[in-house]
């Protein structure tokens, strides 16, 4: 639409600015599983945020976004337990996170353990939603999973806030500092790996936010 403007005698053709409002991502809080407040706090089990928070606080992260005001980790994981996503200290059922928060969905997870990610994807759900939660390899010296000498599964997972695709790389939130960054940049690459963040992500948990009716 344009409006005519007169000015200093002359007609003008003019395009009003439109104020946009800003993007989903722009609500995005940052939380740090150490945080003082709620590091040591056990949230299921036996286990603390300090220790094992890293999923919950992209969780509470993700509701950050969808609810665009602060609802702290230690909150937000008690509605999770009420609503019956955890097995023990197990966050074992995300198909229940929509009903502790409504605006949040669930879509499946995706495994990268073997290959490379697929990064069209997570950039079409970080598009959509703000962010992706992606499972990475706490120590990059390791597998994020192997079998011990016992036979039990051994585990080596962390999972981050994607929250930009930057060319083969990622702009990430991670909950173990409550700091962004970018993944080739993170103590999570591995010098001898290609410069891409698709080596690096080994999974995502497609938490999103529900479309406005």
């Amino acid at each position: 639409m344009t409006v005519a403007v007169v000015w200093d005698g002359r007609l003008y053709s003019c395009a009003p600015l439109v104020e946009q409002a800003p993007t989903v991502a722009a609500t995005l809080i940052l939380y740090s599983q150490r945080d003082p407040h709620w590091a040591s706090q056990i949230y299921a089990g036996s286990t603390t945020f300090g220790t094992a928070g890293c999923f919950v606080v992209c969780v509470a992260m993700m509701v950050s976004l969808a609810y665009a005001e602060r609802i702290e980790p230690p909150e937000v994981t008690a509605r999770l337990l009420e609503a019956g996503c955890f097995d023990d200290n197990l966050l074992s059922h995300p198909a229940n996170i929509p009903k502790a928060y409504p605006q949040l969905t669930w879509d499946g997870a995706v495994h990268y353990r073997d290959r490379a990610a697929n990064m069209d994807l997570i950039a079409r759900h970080i598009a959509e939603n703000g962010a992706c939660i992606a499972e990475i390899a706490f120590n990059p010296d390791r597998p994020v999973m192997w079998k011990g000498a016992d036979g039990e599964t051994q585990w080596n997972q962390h999972f981050v806030l994607l929250t930009r695709v930057v060319g083969d790389d990622c702009e990430f939130a991670d909950p173990w500092t409550g700091e962004l960054g970018m993944l080739t940049e993170s103590r999570y690459y591995k010098a001898d790996w290609p410069k891409k963040a698709s080596r690096i992500i080994t999974g995502l948990r497609l938490v999103g936010i529900a479309a406005e009716e």
